[in-house]
C-alpha cells in the first residue's frame, strides 16, 4: 500500500463516520513508506558526497600539473593556492558529509517518537540551508577573487570580468537547482508526511 492509498483509506474512515484512532500499523507503513523513499535517497547522496571528496580533490590537485610548465613562477604560485583552497574544502566536506550521514543514520523513522524526528529533520534542514549560503557565498569569492586579480596584474579586461559574472551566475543556479532536485524537495516530503502522521494522531 503506498502514501495515496493510505490517504484515501483515511478518507473512506472519515466518509463512513469512524472516527476510531488510526491503527499504529498504517502509520508504520508511511514511516516505512518514507523511509525506503525520501529518507533513503538522502542517504544515498550523503554517502555518495563523502564518496567523491576525496578523489575529487587528488584528481583537481594532479591533473593540471603537467600544464603548469608552460606558466610563469607568479602565475603557477596563484594556481597552487586555488587548488590548495579547493583541496582544503573537499577535506573538510569529506568529514562534513560524514556527519551527516551518521548523523541521518541515528534517526529510525519506525522506533523514534514524531516529534523527535520531526526536530532531528528540522536541525538536518538547518545544515542544508546553511550549506546553501556558504555556497553561495564560496562561489562568489572564489570564481570573482582570480578574474580581479589577473585583471589587476595583466590590466583591466571588461571581457574577462563579464565572463566571470557570467560563470558564478551559472553555478549559483546550477548548485541551487541539485539541492532542491537533491536535498530540499526530499526533506520537504518528509515534513510533509510527518505532519500527516501528527494529524491522525491527534
Amino acid at each position: 500500500m503506498n502514501l495515496d492509498q493510505i490517504k484515501e483509506s483515511w478518507k473512506k474512515f472519515d466518509e463512513n463516520g469512524d472516527k476510531k484512532v488510526v491503527n499504529e500499523s498504517i502509520i508504520q507503513l508511511m514511516l516505512q513508506n518514507v523511509k525506503n523513499g525520501s529518507f533513503s535517497k538522502l542517504l544515498y547522496w550523503e554517502k555518495l558526497g563523502a564518496i567523491i571528496m576525496l578523489p575529487s580533490a587528488a584528481f583537481v590537485w594532479f591533473a593540471p600539473r603537467y600544464k603548469f610548465r608552460f606558466f610563469p613562477d607568479e602565475t603557477i604560485f596563484w594556481l597552487n593556492i586555488a587548488l590548495g583552497v579547493y583541496v582544503v574544502l573537499c577535506i573538510a566536506f569529506f568529514f562534513w558529509q560524514l556527519y551527516k550521514f551518521k548523523f541521518l543514520k541515528s534517526i529510525d523513522l519506525t522506533l523514534m517518537n514524531i516529534t523527535e524526528t520531526a526536530k532531528k529533520m528540522a536541525l538536518y534542514a538547518k545544515y542544508i540551508h546553511n550549506e546553501i549560503i556558504f555556497g553561495i557565498i564560496f562561489l562568489i569569492l572564489y570564481f570573482a577573487f582570480y578574474p580581479l586579480f589577473f585583471s589587476f596584474k595583466s590590466g583591466f579586461s571588461l571581457g574577462f570580468i563579464i565572463f566571470s559574472a557570467i560563470v558564478i551566475i551559472f553555478s549559483i543556479l546550477m548548485m541551487l537547482f541539485l539541492y532542491r532536485k537533491i536535498y530540499l524537495n526530499n526533506i520537504n516530503q518528509i515534513k510533509k508526511t510527518l505532519e500527516e502522521i501528527e494529524s491522525f494522531e491527534e
